[in-house]
């Protein structure tokens, strides 16, 4: 058995948030089909996006979200809007780990949007999901703890001021039009 340092609690309990969730690289605007967020998260290989209105985030839309609809008829016509987890969990990337897995559990929720500084994410959020929490988990358990990022009551919180979909850069005509079969 490997010798491992000993971490002591308050070292646990003063793990911030941010230091565990990944910067998002990717979200989607509220009108946008189903079909094309669909095809997005196959190509990127995500499972949860966010749903933003402006500079705002207004949801959650996962692979679960998008599985549950595939068969109805007229599927090309739905949007991410109607099927998001409206109200997404927001936490301050400065938030005490701790306390968000547990906000996660009481409530249920796979994945929670984290505030970050524009330095730290281009579009100003990160993402933690439970694979995220089951990683760091593994990551504690072998010592291997985060290395400390700048104090978050000194760093600039607010979202980046420019959201912009040309990021996702997916050719028109890699997006289908009717992606969920009709029944």
């Amino acid at each position: 058995m490997k010798e491992k340092d000993n971490i002591d609690v308050d070292t646990l309990l003063s793990i911030f948030t941010a230091e565990y969730s990944s910067p998002l690289t990717h979200y989607v605007e509220k009108g946008m089909s189903l079909a094309d967020v669909s095809k997005m998260m196959d190509k990127f290989q995500i499972r949860h996006v966010p749903v933003f209105e402006g500079k705002k985030p207004i949801g959650i839309i996962s692979n679960n979200d998008i599985n549950m609809v595939k068969g109805i008829k007229n599927s090309a016509a739905l949007k991410v809007e109607d099927f998001m987890v409206k109200d997404p969990y927001v936490v301050s990337g400065g938030e005490d780990f701790d306390k968000v897995i547990e906000a996660m559990n009481e409530n249920k929720y796979s994945c929670v949007l984290v505030e970050l500084s524009s330095q730290q994410s281009p579009i100003g959020y990160g993402i933690l999901t439970t694979v995220d929490i089951i990683n760091a988990f593994v990551s504690i358990l072998r010592g291997d703890l985060p290395e400390k990022i700048a104090a978050f009551d000194e760093m600039d919180y607010h979202p980046a001021e420019d959201i912009s979909l040309s990021d996702l850069d997916i050719p028109k005509e890699d997006v289908q039009t009717n992606l969920f079969p009709e029944v």
